[in-house]
């Protein structure tokens, strides 16, 4: 009876959005849509805040970010396409400075690419009870819950992919070029905020590879049209290439050596390192991927899968094949960046959802009698509830205070209504001793100027470069900082104190 409702679009809409308010009411994501930068990552949440607020402020030239830190020229650098941001500032034209804009723009991409994924899985599996339920349980990850309302690029990026995976599989059964064309520009999309998901037009372009070369993937031809398959493979390696010379050519140009993240393999690192993160990996990062069980479920449809390998669809198990080295190839080539950034795991997510998806189809083509398939969906609504519950938990434990004791944030947070209220001007530059972050600080007071981590010999050195460039004010963490020789003998002004902070207008 359910199938047959869901086989109207209105009517999966309306279970998919009721499902994921439910979710969101109990992972508290309203409360967390109205929470500042803070708890894991706070550093690249305050840089990417920093890009959509210079937008707002300083004028709205898309090709020339800005953050607020004035180590580069005038505080110029890029990273990823900064669409997400110039999306931001524009909000915050029309509707004023509000942050919560750029978790919603990235839950809104996020939640769309799992409705696509109902789509996708239909497709192969051609049951939307099944396909709802494969959709829900990849979703179950704490950490894509976490980041789907957060302020990174990285959840926009799987969610644009798994938009881009949808119509290239609709793409495999109908042959509409629009379907195509789709694919490739919400791939190209999410390759150009993050370079990495490139990894699934490289995969399609692998699998047209391989039907050229002789290797039959289903009855009937995939690639029929390879003039345009050809274009638009120029097109989306073209734009995301370009954008990235851009960004590097806009660095040096600028002087900025923080953004672009470059691969360090796993042969470049110590056996010990590698043990570390290994660890990490297995022991920490995997606990807030998926519920232990939702884990131990995926190796036995895996299992399964391999033994009756014979009855997959060529087509999937092929493109899986490819999805799974494109994977262990980006796990050893960004090996490093596993240790502090479990971000990374989430180009993850539509491996494990093709794994799911090859499994369940290879499993229904043994014609399964009713109460087989009542009882593996019976299992399959019980496990996506404690996988759901399980995620739920993982994420919102970020924002406890044993995961959330981040000391920018506290020092800082409020501190800018008393700075406003001094009526400084914009164009007055601040020096913050105690921020090792590069916009942190910055970000709060909503000025522009430097980050001093403390008074090592290397941060006074930066602290002396910083001084070359007259600051208007300066501010000092803890007092301690103010023992140190090059600060106590400058000149300076006590303003006022916050948090403990000692704030000093200079000369």
């Amino acid at each position: 009876m359910l199938s047959k409702y869901l086989d109207k679009e209105i009517y999966r809409i309306l279970l998919f959005t009721a499902i994921v308010l439910v979710i969101s009411y109990f992972a508290n994501y309203l409360e967390i849509l109205f929470f500042r930068p803070q708890s894991i990552h706070f550093i690249r949440q305050t840089d990417s805040l920093s890009f959509a607020s210079n937008y707002f402020q300083n004028g709205m030239r898309f090709f020339s970010p800005q953050t607020f830190n004035l180590t580069t020229i005038d505080g110029k650098a890029a990273c990823e396409f900064p669409i997400l941001y110039y999306i931001t500032a524009i909000l915050y034209f029309i509707f004023g400075e509000h942050e919560f804009f750029l978790r919603l723009i990235n839950i809104s991409i996020v939640f769309t690419g799992f409705y696509y994924t109902t789509k996708l899985s239909y497709i192969f599996l051609k049951d939307w009870i099944y396909s709802f339920l494969i959709t829900f349980l990849t979703m179950s990850s704490g950490i894509v819950l976490y980041y789907a309302n957060n302020f990174l690029p990285d959840a926009a990026s799987l969610g644009f992919s798994l938009i881009g995976l949808y119509h290239f599989a609709n793409y495999t059964y109908k042959h509409k070029n629009t379907s195509l064309i789709f694919s490739f520009i919400f791939l190209t999309l999410a390759g150009l905020l993050k370079a990495t998901y490139m990894i699934y037009p490289i995969a399609i372009i692998a699998l047209f590879v391989i039907e050229i070369v002789g290797i039959k993937l289903s009855d009937k031809k995939i690639f029929v049209n390879i003039k345009l398959l050809f274009i638009l493979s120029i097109i989306s390696f073209s734009a995301v290439y370009s954008w990235y010379y851009y960004a590097i050519y806009y660095n040096n140009l600028y002087g900025d050596t923080y953004f672009l993240t470059h691969s360090t393999p796993i042969w470049e690192l110590s056996k010990e390192k590698v043990y570390i993160i290994l660890d990490l990996l297995s022991n920490y990062w995997k606990n807030d991927f998926y519920y232990p069980t939702t884990f131990h479920t995926i190796y036995i449809l895996v299992v399964l899968s391999l033994i009756f390998i014979k009855k997959s669809n060529k087509l999937i198990l092929i493109f899986t094949s490819i999805l799974i080295i494109g994977s262990i190839s980006y796990l050893i080539l960004f090996f490093e960046k596993f240790q502090n950034h479990d971000y990374y795991v989430l180009l993850f997510i539509p491996v494990f959802l093709f794994l799911i998806v090859n499994s369940f189809n290879t499993l229904k083509k043994f014609k399964l009698n009713k109460w087989i398939n009542i009882i593996i969906i019976l299992w399959l609504l019980i496990l996506n509830i404690l996988s759901v519950k399980y995620a739920i938990y993982r994420s919102y434990r970020r924002y406890e205070q044993v995961y959330n004791d981040n000391y920018i944030y506290n020092k800082f947070d409020g501190i800018k209504s008393k700075i406003d209220s001094l009526k400084i001007n914009n164009t007055n530059t601040f020096i913050v001793i105690g921020d090792e972050t590069r916009n942190g600080s910055l970000y709060f007071i909503n000025k522009r100027g430097w980050t001093i981590k403390d008074t090592s010999n290397v941060s006074v050195s930066e602290l002396k470069l910083a001084l070359k460039n007259k600051p208007d004010y300066l501010i000092a963490t803890e007092n301690y900082y103010l023992q140190n020789t090059n600060i106590k003998n400058l000149k300076k002004d006590l303003v006022f104190t916050y948090n403990k902070m000692n704030i000093f207008k200079l000369p």
